[in-house]
């Protein structure tokens, strides 16, 4: 069973038959297909609705993945950055974007697609994710915009992008900027409006510009799906609109990618309309009740410790230490063996200033049982203890070839899926 990755492999026999009807479907193709315009509209209102925009014309449009929304969310911010600049008559070299030494691939790629330097602000141990005291210093004139991942892809922590909008606001108050906010919720963005929904992170903050979102992840959709939502129309610049009319009619696009399959707008319309708000909530919270069982369960065999407590239905925990030292083996060596139980579960070190802290991670979705974490939990445990009486008081040379040979690579901030 792969625990290691958050794209959805299940969905309910309805809302699969639909995905198998609409595959062959150009969702492009507007002139031919309009039904398929009409639900990625009324995805997307329906969005920017769950994210409180104020927008009375709902802005945005579905993406082959979040990386694509990412890369939108990015463009938008570095276009508005220029037009600001030329406006003032200065220099548009050199813009940067601030980030979390957590960041996800799809923000490197971002900066290296489109010549913007990338400055990542470290974590730390007792804080794996985004501290907004620590970005005034990594910001200046150039910084096209702040980037805030909700929904870490490490432990699936929560950044506070309230306490960090107010950050963003005095910088702005104080400079004269419009530096904005672009929200990375690949992964918290179908969890945190459904399990706290009193929780204040998306457009109600006022430096909020843009939000991305995975439908493959808890959107519970097959790959490839992703959502940009923009706060306003003002938020995505003019010339990032191109119109096409080679399939029948004009038509707009704002998305890089053109030509792809409808079937996971298709299956996302199904599933907002099938499930609601009510269905996602009742779905996530026992998806989060699953993953606290997990941990509770590891933590009692002593082997464990939770990294945080778990706000998202991801369980992430590393090895504790025997009489106040590390064992003579780690989660890296606990990840090779917990193959031969059949379970996929990843090992990796944190990103800069925090490299010290390995974890293993185990993702939560839906066709994960509490019997299926039971037996992960008695696995777990049975590892722990082969490992035990497999490397105590052996020959440390023989130890270091064993190690060897697993070949461990330490991911970098880039790890995640």
């Amino acid at each position: 069973m792969n625990l290691a990755t958050f794209v959805t492999t299940y969905m309910e026999d309805d809302a699969e038959e639909v995905f198998k009807k609409t595959w062959n479907v150009n969702g492009a193709d507007a002139s031919q297909y309009p039904s398929c315009q009409t639900m990625e509209k009324r995805c997307v209102a329906m969005l920017s609705n769950l994210y409180h925009s104020p927008a009375s014309k709902p802005c945005g449009a579905a993406t082959v993945g979040c990386t694509e929304a990412c890369l939108l969310s990015g463009l938008a911010a570095k276009k508005l950055w220029q037009r600001r600049r030329r406006a003032s008559g200065k220099s548009t070299e050199r813009p940067n974007l601030v980030v979390g030494a957590h960041f996800q691939v799809c923000w490197k790629k971002f900066c290296v697609y489109f010549d913007v330097e990338m400055r990542a602000v470290p974590v730390r141990e007792d804080y794996l994710v985004l501290d907004p005291k620590d970005v005034p210093q990594h910001v200046d004139e150039n910084t096209i915009g702040v980037v805030s991942i909700f929904g870490s892809t490490y432990n699936g922590q929560f950044e506070d992008v309230k306490a960090l909008d107010a950050v963003v606001e005095d910088l702005n108050q104080k400079n004269g900027w419009e530096l904005p906010i672009l929200v990375d919720a690949a992964s918290g963005g179908f969890v945190a409006p459904f399990l706290y929904p009193d929780l204040v992170w998306d457009f109600q903050l006022k430096n909020v510009h843009s939000i991305c979102v995975s439908g493959h992840k808890y959107g519970m959709v097959y790959p490839g799906i992703g959502w940009i939502i923009y706060r306003d129309e003002s938020c995505l610049p003019d010339d990032m609109v191109l119109t096409t009319s080679y399939l029948g009619k004009p038509e707009p696009t704002m998305t890089i990618n053109f030509s792809r399959n409808a079937a996971q707008v298709a299956a996302s319309y199904f599933n907002f309309i099938r499930l609601g708000r009510m269905g996602y909530t009742l779905i996530l919270e026992n998806l989060l009740n699953t993953a606290k069982r997990l941990g509770e369960s590891l933590e009692k065999t002593g082997h464990f410790r939770m990294v945080n407590e778990p706000t998202m239905p991801v369980v992430a925990f590393s090895l504790t230490k025997v009489d106040g030292k590390d064992r003579v083996y780690d989660e890296y060596d606990v990840m090779f063996r917990i193959r031969e139980y059949r379970w996929m579960l990843p090992a990796y070190s944190c990103p800069e200033n925090a490299k010290n802290i390995k974890l293993l991670r185990a993702v939560i979705r839906l066709d994960v049982t509490l019997e299926m974490v039971d037996d992960l939990a008695q696995h777990l445990q049975d590892v722990v203890e082969w490992l035990d009486m497999h490397y105590e008081g052996a020959d440390p040379a023989h130890l270091k070839k064993i190690k060897e040979r697993f070949h461990k690579v330490e991911p970098d901030a880039e790890m995640g899926l």
